[in-house]
């Protein structure tokens, strides 16, 4: 069974800002800069891999922001300016194919309990095998879009999961548990 759909302490005001089609001022935080104030124009919301995605134009500009990195947000009493035909669809695949060329993909060979796979299998980009390994266990060959990917995705699954390769995400992996059991000792 997955998680339920996170919450996120924003998602209440953006759903609105999209349904009545309101431009927003988000503060947003793009990965390993610092936030800064942009006005947007939502053209809608995605959950996929387990987190919440705004699909949105920027100065005209197609832009994809993860709802997690967006630090505050105001609605602004101006129409969205958006075409009414909106395929969102069509945009998040063009934005997520353009996201993955951009990075390069990683195989990891994983055995996964059985009733943790389909978390597993929603957070990756695809799946090329999958076998039963023993009663409790399945064994996966999952594609994630680069080393961080993969390495989020299985820390975070814990103990539900045993990577069998490659041996440069295993040395990973256990590097940053050696790390933690050093903080906690």
């Amino acid at each position: 069974m997955s998680d339920p759909v996170p919450a996120d302490e924003h998602l209440g005001l953006i759903q609105q800002a999209v349904f009545v089609g309101r431009r927003l001022n988000i503060l947003y935080a793009s990965r390993g800069a610092e936030a800064v104030w942009r006005i947007i124009d939502p053209l809608g919301l995605i959950y996929a891999s387990g987190r919440w995605y705004l699909v949105a134009t920027d100065a005209g500009r197609e832009r994809t922001y993860r709802l997690e990195r967006i630090e505050a947000v105001v609605e602004l009493d101006e129409s969205a300016q958006r075409p009414a035909d909106v395929d969102l669809a069509a945009v998040w695949e063009r934005r997520r194919t353009a996201f993955r060329a951009t990075t390069k993909p990683v195989v990891a060979d994983v055995l996964v309990r059985v009733d943790r796979r389909d978390d597993l299998v929603e957070r990756v980009f695809g799946v090329r095998t999958e076998t039963a390994f023993d009663r409790s266990r399945v064994r996966v060959e999952a594609v994630f879009g680069d080393h961080a990917h993969a390495n989020g995705v299985l820390w975070a699954m814990g103990d539900d999961v045993e990577v069998l390769g490659p041996a440069k995400l295993r040395a990973e992996l256990l590097s940053r548990a050696m790390r933690m059991l050093a903080r906690y000792e």
